[in-house]
Order: structure tokens, then C-alpha cells, then sequence
């Protein structure tokens, strides 16, 4: 009998994650101190342009100003398209080893990429699978009886969804008077101070998931299953 239910153990194959997460975690931190330095430049815009409107405008100060302004926003958005496309990595391969593990998942690893494209649906989708990959990879290491349920991927999910929105306001505005500079520069410093608190709360979500993963890949019990 007890012979019978060794030989019925299937392997679950799980793929590694935590050099994805590593690299995601790297990423993100790279991200932080490019986004630091995106508002500490707007900032000192919104004094120039402050300054701007009582004294008149500098010309040499104002192409310093769109210089410094065109080098760390352009370096800050080569940072997030590479962060984008590392977390997208992780997120579908976390997602895909709950399915190894014998996780009945809502939706395909696919999706877990795709839910990020499809209009609409990504305001809701990418929060859904996040909030399984939470749940089941706590589930699978310490028990459904033990799940952690933090306020950290609801406040995550809003305020990520700000930051797209106060994004999209920020690229149409179509600023013509120095006035409507300065708006548009205090919704930039807004938007980077959201930004931040953005990614120190993701980061702490991914550390805490890659030590759960680290947990399931180094038990033995959990390369296998009746």
C-alpha cells in the first residue's frame, strides 16, 4: 500500500523564478533612484519657471533647464520599459508554477501577459492574477488557514492605476502660457511622488513572494504531489 502511493507521486516541475525576481527587484531599484531624480529635476523647474514669472525668462537657464529635464526623463523611461518588460517575466512565471503545483488558476499563464494589453480589461485583469499568485503561493507554502491578507496590493492596484491616468493627463496637456507650465509641473511632481510609494510598496510584494517561492522550491514535499 504504502509502496503503491510512492509510485502514484507525479513531479511538479516547477521553473526557477527567483533569478527573474532578482533581476525584477534590481530593476525596480534602478527605477526608484531614476524616479528621485525626475523629481528633484521637476522641482527645480517649477522654481525656474517660479522665478520665470516675476524676473522673466533666462534663455540660457531655460535650456539648461529642457536639457537636464530631456536627459533624466529620457534615462527614467528607458529604466521603466525595462522594468515593464522583467516584471511581466516574473509575473507570468509565478504565475504559471501555481499551475504546476496543482493550483486551479482562474486563467492561463498567457493571460498573465496578455491582461496587461487588452483594453478595459487591464484595469482589473493584472490585479486579479496578482492577488492569486499572493494567495495561492502563501497557500502552498504555509496553508490556506495562514494567508496574510495585506491592504498592500489594493493600495498597489490604485495607486498604480493613478499613476497611468495622472500619466495620460500629463501627456496631453497642452501647456501655451507660462502659467499652464507650472500646472503641468506640479501635476509631474505629484505624479513622481506617487510613483515612489508605487515602487517601494511592489518591491515589497515581490521580496516577500520570492522568499514564498524560495520556500516551495526548497522543500522537497512540494516537488511532488499524489
Amino acid at each position: 500500500m504504502e509502496t503503491s502511493a510512492i509510485t502514484n507521486i507525479e513531479p511538479v516541475y516547477l521553473r526557477p523564478n527567483r533569478q527573474r525576481a532578482n533581476e525584477l527587484i534590481l530593476s525596480f531599484t534602478a527605477l526608484f533612484i531614476s524616479s528621485i531624480f525626475c523629481l528633484g529635476s521637476n522641482i527645480m523647474e517649477y522654481y525656474f519657471m517660479d522665478k520665470a514669472v516675476i524676473l522673466g525668462v533666462d534663455m540660457i537657464e531655460a535650456e539648461a533647464n529642457d536639457t537636464r529635464q530631456q536627459i533624466v526623463n529620457g534615462i527614467n523611461l528607458i529604466i521603466y520599459v525595462v522594468t515593464v518588460v522583467l516584471f511581466i517575466r516574473w509575473f507570468r512565471r509565478a504565475y504559471y508554477n501555481l499551475r504546476e503545483l496543482g493550483v486551479n488558476t482562474k486563467y492561463g499563464d498567457n493571460m498573465a501577459v496578455a491582461a496587461w494589453f487588452i483594453p478595459f480589461l487591464n484595469f482589473i485583469r493584472p490585479f486579479e492574477i496578482m492577488k492569486e499568485i499572493w494567495q495561492n503561493t502563501q497557500s502552498e507554502t504555509i496553508g490556506k488557514d495562514h494567508i496574510e491578507k495585506t491592504p498592500l496590493l489594493v493600495i498597489w492596484w490604485v495607486l498604480w492605476l493613478i499613476c497611468g491616468i495622472l500619466g495620460q493627463i500629463s501627456f496631453r496637456y497642452n501647456a501655451t502660457t507660462i502659467e499652464e507650465f507650472i500646472r503641468l509641473n506640479k501635476l509631474n511632481i505629484f505624479s513622481d511622488a506617487i510613483t515612489l510609494i508605487t515602487i517601494i510598496i511592489i518591491m515589497t510584494l515581490i521580496y516577500r513572494l520570492r522568499r514564498m517561492e524560495d520556500e516551495l522550491t526548497s522543500s522537497r514535499e512540494n516537488f511532488y504531489h499524489q
